[in-house]
């Protein structure tokens, strides 16, 4: 789901991926992914609740990875803008839903 930014309400972007997988290796994936991004700063981690915040500096985002059940693995992924001008401008060096789908969801052992 994505809201587009209009007269100064930021945007944001909301995704939803279910899986087949272990939800500790599908989070070490994507922490590995994301600290291997150079422009992204982690911002705060728990892995215990398999949460990652991240940011570039105008984007902010969350990853929380929940295991269903045994075989099924929930991933929810939502970012905002921090700077709708930057990000206007053309800063789309960090679009989370496709960094994450093309680098970590590509590679998550099953």
């Amino acid at each position: 789901m994505t809201q587009p930014p209009t007269s100064g309400i930021p945007s944001h972007d909301v995704a939803t991926v279910v899986i087949e997988g272990n939800a500790e290796k599908v989070y070490g994936t994507a922490l590995k992914a994301i600290e291997a991004t150079p422009n992204l700063r982690i911002t705060r981690q728990a892995p215990g609740q398999r949460v990652i915040d991240f940011s570039d500096g105008n984007r902010a985002a969350g990853l929380k990875v929940s295991q269903v059940n045994e075989k099924v693995v929930h991933l929810l992924i939502a970012n905002a803008v921090l700077n709708p001008v930057l990000a206007w401008l053309g800063n789309r060096k960090m679009e989370f839903v496709p960094l994450l789908r093309a680098t970590a969801l590509s590679s998550i052992p099953r």
